[in-house]
């Protein structure tokens, strides 16, 4: 009895760990030049559908997943590629 268990406590941990692993992340920022920070720029996770746009004071929160990559546009801004 006790073998059956510990084999479903593990089976349990190993989901929870797993759920964790590909739970997404809050992030958050702001997006600012020289002149201060930027209201109305969009921010989207690039090849899916999540946008959002900074508030009047630049700030910004998306939901991620590890990996993904993040763009950001706006119209009227001209961006410098280094």
């Amino acid at each position: 009895m006790r073998k059956i268990y510990l084999t479903c406590f593990n089976v349990l941990l190993l989901t929870l760990l797993t759920v964790h692993a590909f739970a997404q992340q809050t992030l958050t920022g702001t997006v600012r030049d020289a002149s201060g920070p930027l209201p109305g720029v969009s921010v989207s996770v690039k090849g899916t559908s999540k946008v959002t746009q900074t508030s009047s004071a630049g700030k910004f929160s998306i939901s991620v997943n590890p990996g993904e990559v993040i763009a950001f546009s706006a119209v009227g801004l001209s961006l410098i590629h280094i």
